[in-house]
């Protein structure tokens, strides 16, 4: 015999046909059909979209904004497979966190909320390393010879790398040998009567100059004496003298024997856009830097530099605002009598009453349960005024001085 379930029903009224099945609704033979159980909504994952500044030192210590949506109390930050130090959820669009020590290069950064949800931002934090400084030139020996070139020279600095090349003037000597950091050997090509600059170019493209170091001599011409040593530049000032840890800021050096080529660094991590105005003035845009003063210092390309410690503060950013959530009072009382806050979080009182109300602290009258509201002391008739910042999980009962016994004039504030 074929299934009810499976065996329609058809009504014959007139010319109007209705076909159902049991299955359509109704009861089946086994029992009434309930609803399917449901647990709770799962919550949203957390999502990602921005981290600044981008970029640190690999030291670590540099203080971080996340942003994105869905954060939750006590979810975990970690910048490139590290734990970041000092994370809080400030909101759920918003976590403050400290970088962890990284070796320079891009990673990742990870959010994971309480649930096990998390968000992931690839590439979004570059730690960076000290800067490698620029070779620098300070002396050759011999300084002269013939035009025909073949002279060996030795060449005494600092920052030569394993690969560099050497240029009299604008042509390349030969048999460039790096000695060490500090030492090249190298044989001079052929060049016009005179003196030429010596430049070192190691394989970065970072070089060192050394103004008419080596002077060709035509034949039969005495040796021409060296030439003098350039005076080491100066440092006095520097304008503005702070900025943000994500650099970028626009600074002024003033001082003296500036050269064109000059190189700077703030804390050992080099500027960028350097001009050298003039011998007395230099432009240049700062890097990125966890906060506090560090040294600027000034590089000619000799190698001749200037140092003013402590000169440029890095100033951490600005916490992001504490989120605000508002308590109304009116005539029939406060609303919402009971509040539920994220820590961090602070309450506004409004007073829409035409009467003035004094909210304070229990309990009543030593108010010593939750100092935060009684900064918000008396509320004439429209005026608000906010609590401190509520940093700690607990219970705070509330109430108005003025009336202590009524109790629609009191509430609760729960911080979780």
């Amino acid at each position: 015999m074929p299934s009810l379930h499976r065996l329609p029903l058809r009504f014959f009224a007139g010319a109007i046909v209705s076909t159902c099945a049991l299955s359509c609704g109704g009861s089946s033979p086994s029992g009434p059909a309930g609803p399917s159980p449901q647990g709770p909504p799962a919550a949203a994952a957390p999502t990602l979209s921005n981290v600044a500044p981008g970029l640190g030192a690999t030291s670590g210590g540099q203080a971080v904004t996340i942003s994105g949506t869905g954060f939750v109390s006590g979810a975990a930050v970690s910048i490139g497979g590290a734990a970041a130090a000092n994370a809080a959820v400030a909101s759920a669009t918003s976590i403050t966190a400290v970088t962890p020590p990284h070796a320079a290069g891009a990673v990742d950064v990870v959010v994971t909320n309480p649930d096990g949800q998390s968000a992931r931002l690839a590439g979004a934090f570059n730690y960076q390393g000290p800067a490698t400084p620029p070779p620098a030139v300070t002396s050759v020996g011999p300084s002269s010879g013939p035009v025909a070139g073949g002279t060996n020279v030795t060449i005494a600095g600092s920052g030569f790398a394993a690969g560099a090349a050497v240029h009299f003037g604008s042509s390349a000597a030969a048999s460039v040998s790096v000695a060490s950091e500090t030492s090249i050997t190298a044989t001079a090509p052929s060049g016009a009567a005179g003196r030429v600059d010596i430049v070192v170019t190691n394989p970065d493209g970072q070089s060192g100059r050394l103004v008419e170091a080596f002077t060709y001599t035509a034949p039969g011409a005495p040796a021409p004496p060296p030439p003098p040593a350039a005076a080491p530049p100066t440092l006095s000032g520097i304008t503005p003298a702070s900025g943000p840890t994500a650099g970028g800021t626009t600074v002024t050096l003033s001082g003296s024997g500036f050269v064109a080529g000059a190189t700077v660094t703030f804390g050992g991590m080099a500027a960028s856009s350097v001009t050298v105005a003039s011998g007395t003035s230099i432009t240049t845009t700062t890097p990125a830097r966890t906060a506090g003063a560090v040294d600027v210092v000034v590089t000619n390309p000799d190698g001749q530099n200037a140092r003013l410690a402590g000169a440029f503060t890095y100033e951490a950013p600005a916490p992001p605002p504490s989120p605000v959530v508002v308590i109304t009072i009116t005539s029939a009382g406060v609303s919402p009598s009971t509040l539920t806050i994220a820590p961090g979080s602070r309450v506004r009182f409004v007073n829409s009453d035409t009467v003035p109300h004094e909210m304070t602290s229990d309990p009543h009258p030593s108010h010593t349960q939750c100092p935060a509201i009684n900064q918000v002391g008396l509320l004439l008739a429209g005026q608000s005024r906010e609590t401190a910042v509520f940093s700690t999980v607990q219970t705070c009962g509330y109430h108005d001085h003025r009336d202590a016994e009524d109790p629609k004039w009191s509430g609760t504030i729960q911080i979780r």
